[in-house]
């Protein structure tokens, strides 16, 4: 069982922006990828994850071995076909049909962004932390 929120994902957010330990700083003279390239490639994978998990097309034990067979690959592109496990995974039971996540009404989600941003629930700092995430919750 996995269980993903958006408390945690914020923290992962939230974790690649945050500044170095003075403690323990970060040598930078010879690193491969700048500061910028390794966060567009942490948001990226964090994309990559949540399409597998939170809007899976296939067998999840698919995709998995799909996407960790080579992570440089293009995954959309393979030209092996991975067989699904059949029952194993909550895609292949049905699981994810039956309700997993519950439908998005994008009327309601527009009026709780405008009710959040603007109106009397607003967050005095639009930034991804803990007011925002309580703001979101109460939706």
């Amino acid at each position: 069982m996995m269980i993903f929120s958006l408390r945690s994902i914020i923290y992962l957010i939230r974790r690649m922006y945050s500044p170095d330990d003075p403690n323990n700083p970060t040598a930078t003279a010879n690193q491969i990828l700048t500061r910028e390239q390794y966060r567009s490639l942490l948001w990226d994978n964090i994309i990559q994850v949540l399409q597998i998990f939170a809007l899976p097309k296939e067998c999840l034990h698919a995709a998995l071995e799909r996407r960790l067979a080579n992570p440089y690959s293009d995954v959309d592109n393979m030209a092996v076909p991975i067989p699904p496990c059949k029952s194993m995974c909550d895609y292949c039971s049905g699981y994810y049909n039956k309700g997993l996540f519950s439908k998005v009404v994008h009327a309601n989600v527009k009026r709780m962004l405008i009710d959040v941003f603007t109106g009397a629930n607003s967050v005095l700092i639009p930034t991804i932390d803990d007011s925002f995430v309580k703001a979101i919750q109460k939706y």
